[in-house]
């Protein structure tokens, strides 16, 4: 997991599959992100999307862990806060 800011983000253009992380960070950069409705937008088919949602956390008693070992999920927070924490999947 990493933790950063929007500012770093062309550190990250080159990771990952192909140009996967680039058309995602093109995407971030580029899309006036707070004009989005809540839904799925196709990036590059199925292998590049963004999932825009607005919630209200749940206290963090209540929160749940997920865990990705199949693909890499880009959490940007365009405003609020959020508690994350992090530990290691074992599989």
């Amino acid at each position: 997991m990493i933790f950063d800011q929007a500012k770093n983000l062309d550190f990250y253009r080159t990771l990952g599959i192909g140009d996967r992380y680039a058309k995602a960070i093109d995407f971030l950069k580029n899309t006036d992100l707070e004009s989005l409705e809540p839904g799925k937008y196709e990036i590059d088919g199925k292998d590049v999307y963004a999932s825009v949602v607005e919630y209200t956390t749940i206290p963090w008693e209540e929160a749940k862990f997920e865990a990705h070992e199949n693909y890499t999920d880009i959490q940007y927070m365009i405003k609020g806060t959020e508690l994350m924490s992090y530990a290691p999947s074992t599989s």
